[in-house]
């Protein structure tokens, strides 16, 4: 994990973000990098969509850091126009996702959140 000294995510996790290339390099890698650096992980959510598709629903919490984050998403354009489902005021997102992805991240955004309290 990449922190500037104020606990923001580095330039350089920003950079990786928005050029992180989905297709070779896979849509978990992708995940994990942006959910180790998205403070606040109880704002992670997944739930099902239909047989195939599950939707993940993230929220900044009014984080700066994490509409940063958001901002890099957004410029990542093998994810986002793949997957980017709907935005609303306040920060809130949802991306449809495949189904297989719910059950691998629900234990993993669950262990974040451990690690997010245990950092309290």
């Amino acid at each position: 994990m990449s922190f500037d000294k104020d606990g923001y995510p580095s330039r350089d996790t920003l950079t990786e973000i928005r050029e992180y290339n989905i297709i070779p390099d896979g849509l978990r890698g992708f995940l994990s990098l942006v959910f180790k650096h998205w403070r606040y992980p109880n704002l992670i959510s997944f739930s099902e969509h239909d047989l195939d598709r599950c939707v993940l629903k993230m929220s900044t919490g009014g984080w700066s850091g994490n509409e940063v984050i958001m901002a890099e998403i957004e410029c990542n354009d093998g994810f986002w126009d793949i997957n980017w489902c709907q935005s609303r005021k306040g920060g809130h997102y949802w991306f449809t996702l495949p189904i297989s992805e719910m059950v691998y991240w629900r234990d993993v955004c669950a262990g974040y959140y451990v690690d997010e309290i245990q950092r309290s």
